[in-house]
């Protein structure tokens, strides 16, 4: 094969494959805009539970990341000093959470809908009762939702044994016994077994110390300065529950629950907040876009499509994604979205964003649709549409974004298959050319060969007949001029007197 039909053959894939990548329908997967469930990475694994990774990207402004934690019923998840801030949401189960703030330690239950953040430099622990699941993102900042530049998290361990003996000797001031104890124990797991500190107690207290501090100081503090403490404490302790709390949106096809420093005291300083959403079969969250940060989003149940617009002046671009429980997916600033549920089940998510104090979701209709602000006359000539049909579609019917939409996540996926056939079956076309090309410059190669034999014979041919041609006229020559010497020279060959030889 010629190193031309090679260059052909790889531009052609090359050409197939980005025109896959712009194209309309694309499932989308991989450390792209769609993670999915089982691509997660280990971070921490054993009997006693797990925890596990993603990093996606939205192409524009970088990664994010999220841990998931899995704990077993009665496991401990041993302190870790955070780096970042951590802001969670608790999937299922129950257990309770320690941690660090304002110099001293705080705890309280958490369950399955509770929304919590914790800064960097805290320190915590959970312990789980019937098993617990929480879904964490890592900000780089209070107002950065990307991924931090270190390590989200360290282990307390780690921190203290990276100093040699003769430091921590120094440092705590204790018998050079005591550091050879700390420095020669076993590194515990990260996750162990409540058995492992209550030696089979499982209603140990963990926090028997913290509270016996406390209860000192109730009793040293006057009565009407406790309740104070106790009415501030409760407020910045305080989860919000996505399932107890009020909905921002609710209506007969499903609900929607923003949640900024407004309803929990605990995001105060930050401009991250938490959405979270359920859609019933059959229903659709309307067209919007989040004018302030990328949307980072993980399938809590059942499964969906997002359809994604990218706008531009020039180009659009859209592209489709099929998620289901378990995935994670992001959907970029100022590009519109819709999420849809199949005809057959739920559809519920829950995501991460920078938010104001309220929803920043723009939607492209209703009363709160930021068309309703613009000249009727300039949206006219935008759409190019009689003035009739802008008034249809600006008339607030409602004010809902939750809207029945049947059929319209199986449609979807109709569009994407179709556009995987025509891709297979222009990848096939590309390829098939290629090799017809190929066949084609063989043929042409044999036939140039074989013509080269046939000139070759011909020339042969030619050249033995004139040589042929050339020793018979010679021998003629020669039998001619024997002739004529012999008529010349006869009186000496007939009278004898001489015989002569030609030379």
């Amino acid at each position: 094969m010629s190193k031309i039909v090679v260059v052909v053959q790889c531009y052609l894939i090359l050409l197939v494959f980005c025109a896959s990548v712009h194209a309309e329908g694309v499932r989308a997967s991989g450390s792209g805009p769609v993670v999915k469930k089982e691509e997660r990475w280990p971070v921490v694994s054993n009997e006693y539970g797990q925890i596990s990774a993603v990093r996606v990207s939205d192409g524009i402004n970088g990664s994010y990341l999220l841990h998931f934690f899995n704990l077993e019923p009665s496991s401990l998840l041993l302190p870790l000093l955070l780096n970042a801030d951590m802001f969670f949401y608790v999937h299922a189960g129950s257990g309770r959470l320690s941690w660090t703030e304002d110099d001293e330690l705080k705890d309280m239950n958490i369950k399955g809908g509770d929304v919590h953040r914790l800064v960097q430099g805290s320190v915590l622990y959970i312990r789980s009762d019937e098993g617990l699941k929480i879904h964490a993102i890592f900000a780089n900042s209070n107002d950065d939702l990307r991924e931090p530049a270190t390590d989200p998290y360290s282990s307390i361990q780690d921190i203290v044994l990276g100093f040699d003996k003769t430091i921590l000797q120094a440092t705590f001031k204790v018998s050079e016994q005591v550091i050879d104890e700390l420095l020669d124990g076993t590194k515990p797991p990260i996750i162990t077994h409540v058995d492992a500190f209550c030696r089979g107690d499982l209603s140990c207290d963990l926090n028997k110390k913290k509270k016996d501090k406390k209860e000192k100081e109730d009793k040293e503090e006057k009565e009407d300065k406790k309740e104070k403490e106790k009415e501030k404490e409760k407020k910045h302790a305080k989860l919000f529950n996505v399932f107890e709390g009020e909905k921002t949106i609710e209506n007969c096809n499903g609900w929607s629950t923003v949640v900024t420093e407004k309803q929990l005291a605990a995001l105060e300083g930050s401009s991250i907040g938490l959405f979270i959403v359920k859609l019933k079969a059959g229903a659709m969250m309307e067209p919007h876009w989040n004018a302030m940060d990328t949307d980072v989003v993980v399938v809590l149940e059942g499964r969906g499509v997002v359809r994604v617009s990218s706008p531009s002046v020039t180009k659009g671009r859209v592209l489709r994604l099929e998620v289901e429980q378990g995935d994670v997916f992001v959907v970029p600033r100022f590009n519109p979205a819709a999420q849809m549920a199949f005809n057959n089940g739920s559809f519920v998510y829950m995501g991460f964003t920078r938010m104001a104090q309220r929803s920043n979701a723009q939607f492209i209709s209703g009363k709160t649709s930021v068309f309703q602000l613009l000249s009727k006359d300039v949206l006219q000539l935008s759409f190019n549409v009689k003035p009739r049909t802008l008034d249809e579609l600006l008339a607030a019917r409602n004010n809902t974004v939750i809207s029945p939409c049947l059929s319209c996540a199986e449609e979807e996926v109709q569009i994407m298959e179709q556009g995987e056939r025509e891709e297979e079956a222009g990848s096939r076309r590309h390829h098939g050319g290629g090799r017809e090309e190929e066949h084609r410059r063989e043929e042409e190669e044999a036939e140039r060969r074989h013509g080269g034999e046939e000139e070759e014979g011909a020339e042969w041919g030619r050249e033995g007949e004139e040589e042929e041609g050339a020793e018979w006229g010679r021998e003629g020559e020669e039998r001619e001029s024997e002739a004529e010497w012999k008529k010349k020279n006869q009186q000496y060959v007939d009278g004898g007197r001489r015989i002569l030889k030609r030379n």
